[in-house]
């Protein structure tokens, strides 16, 4: 019986460590997401409140993403286009 609760306690203790970890994580997403938003600024060069392909060929890694974050494929990624697959980025990099 005693070890039935000692068993208990770990699990307990386990799901409670987890659970933090996934809130810090969830709390570095957030961080790393406000630290790219800003990004769209510099990336839009000419101030149209759009990203065009070459606009995008700035950043590598959104150059590697264009066509997935242009959602509406009219071939530029607006400033909610790219706050959508930046936190998808994060999201799924905080995952790992």
């Amino acid at each position: 019986m005693g070890s039935s609760i000692a068993r208990r306690a770990q699990w307990i203790v386990g799901c409670a460590g987890l659970a933090l970890c996934t809130v810090a994580s969830v709390g570095n997403a957030q961080e790393r997401i406000a630290t790219a938003a800003p990004a769209f600024e510099q990336l839009d060069r000419n101030n149209d409140d759009r990203l065009s392909r070459t606009e995008a060929g700035y950043n590598r890694h959104l150059q590697s993403i264009f066509v997935e974050s242009d959602i509406d494929g009219d071939g530029f990624v607006t400033r909610s286009e790219y706050e959508t697959a930046t936190k998808r980025i994060v999201v799924s990099e905080a995952r790992r």
